[in-house]
């Protein structure tokens, strides 16, 4: 299976593959939950699946990354990480509207996961939905500041 040339540089890819790496690590591969398996026997399977597809990421092997995340979302479909992830090989592969709802289902598995809202946001732009991209950006989540109240002039 071959992606579709992209049109993005190749530092924006480096930039892209970077921050996909550092989501990956800073959600630590969360699948061990009991409600993000589909079962105790199959954790270590699927945990063995994901951390195969993300050391293909890391590799540069995006149709190694995207066959295992997508065997991945399989084996777990109530995992957010798993969305998320095959949402960003597909988003470089260029297929925008797959990653979008890969995106989505993301979010609507875990409503507050920052990293999916802003994926989200990047594969609405790539689709020239700049409106939907900008909503997609303010959904995100924000820390409240405690003991004080929004500030007047914000757009928040």
């Amino acid at each position: 299976m071959q992606f579709p040339t992209l049109k993005r540089s190749v530092t924006e890819f480096g930039c892209l593959l970077v921050a996909l790496v550092v989501s990956l690590v800073l959600a630590g591969m969360a699948i061990s939950s009991p409600a993000q398996t589909p079962s105790a026997k199959n954790a270590a399977s699927a945990q063995a699946v994901y951390n195969e597809a993300g050391q293909a990421l890391q590799q540069g092997d995006l149709v190694r990354a995207r066959a295992g995340f997508e065997k991945f979302v399989k084996l777990s479909p109530k995992s957010p990480e798993g969305h998320n992830s095959l949402g960003w090989v597909l988003l470089v592969a260029g297929e925008t509207d797959a990653a979008a709802e890969q995106f989505r289902t993301a979010i609507e598995l875990r409503p507050g996961f920052q990293q999916a809202h802003t994926n989200l946001a990047d594969a609405l732009a790539a689709k020239k939905d700049l409106v939907g991209a900008g909503s997609a950006n303010r959904s995100e989540v924000r820390p409240e500041r405690r003991g004080s109240a929004p500030d007047a002039g914000s757009n928040s």
